[in-house]
């Protein structure tokens, strides 16, 4: 009989930490980490006590996600610094993962009101900011080969590497069709 109170007592706590834990990255912005916790948790067949609870933080943190992301950038788009075209291409890479890792849960209903997470095709958005982020790589590895400064021909190097890791990961190297 102990072995058993205690076995619910851990299962418990265990349901109530990882919605606690979303809610306290959500809480302090990090948004994308919360939704991480929270889809890991509902993979995992929680209670179904437990599930409009779980799915209504991931609603919550799935549209802050989305407005902080959208926030950052339009700012960025409005930014004349060089390092907004990284930064423009992780958040909507971010944005997809997070819908992609949403989708198989989706249509969420609780309370009898279906949760609208309001999925938008970040495709095209996702590639033009990639082709910025390589054109500018590749323009900066230009100009840093032309001149006769050792740390820039490093640099040169770590961005083409770079540049080539995000080719790879995408299925596709540069120069093929």
């Amino acid at each position: 009989m102990k072995n058993l109170l205690l076995l619910f007592i851990t299962l418990f706590l265990l349901n109530c930490s990882a919605r606690k834990k979303a809610n306290e990255l959500s809480h302090r912005g990090n948004h994308a980490a919360a939704i991480d916790v929270l889809v890991n948790k509902l993979a995992n067949r929680p209670s179904e006590k437990s599930k409009p609870a779980l799915y209504n933080s991931l609603h919550d943190a799935y549209l802050k996600l989305v407005a902080q992301s959208t926030q950052r950038i339009n700012f960025l788009k409005i930014d004349n610094s060089n390092k907004k075209f990284e930064e423009i291409f992780n958040l909507y890479s971010t944005l997809v993962d997070k819908q992609q890792k949403i989708k198989p849960f989706l249509p969420i209903s609780v309370d009898g009101r279906t949760l609208n997470f309001m999925m938008v095709d970040y495709s095209f958005d996702l590639v033009d900011a990639k082709t910025q982020l390589t054109e500018f790589l590749y323009e900066k590895a230009v100009g840093n080969l032309k001149s006769n400064n050792k740390m820039a021909h490093r640099q040169t190097f770590d961005d083409l590497v770079y540049l080539n890791q995000l080719y790879i990961k995408n299925g596709r190297m540069p120069g093929s069709n």
